[in-house]
């Protein structure tokens, strides 16, 4: 057996669906063979953390939320639309609002 058949690249390209384990299988099917693949030469042997679509979304989701708040200036409506309290609301934003000024400007403000 030379060496060359022992190297993953060369296997790689008899891989098929049914050639992979339970889960890896599944997302094989979504991503692909070749996009699974990639993970398996980025991450392979790793434990990886797939964050919820939640997550992904939260900062597109606060940007619209500070641009429909600045439209109305009126936290119970912003907290209606968006299903939070209107405390909740309140903390998002001001959060939202001190960043877009930033640090140096909020030190200025005292």
């Amino acid at each position: 057996m030379d060496r060359e058949s022992l190297e993953p690249e060369a296997n790689k390209h008899e891989l098929s669906l049914d050639d992979l384990p339970g889960e890896f299988r599944e997302i094989a099917e979504i991503v692909g063979l070749d996009g699974a693949l990639k993970l398996v030469e980025l991450c392979g042997g790793s434990q990886i953390y797939i964050p919820k679509m939640d997550s992904i979304t939260r900062q597109t989701r606060y940007r619209q939320m500070l641009a429909d708040f600045e439209k109305c200036r009126d936290y119970g409506l912003v907290a209606r639309q968006y299903n939070l309290s209107e405390a909740h609301a309140r903390m998002i934003l001001k959060q939202l609002m001190l960043q877009r000024i930033g640090p140096r400007a909020q030190t200025e403000m005292f």
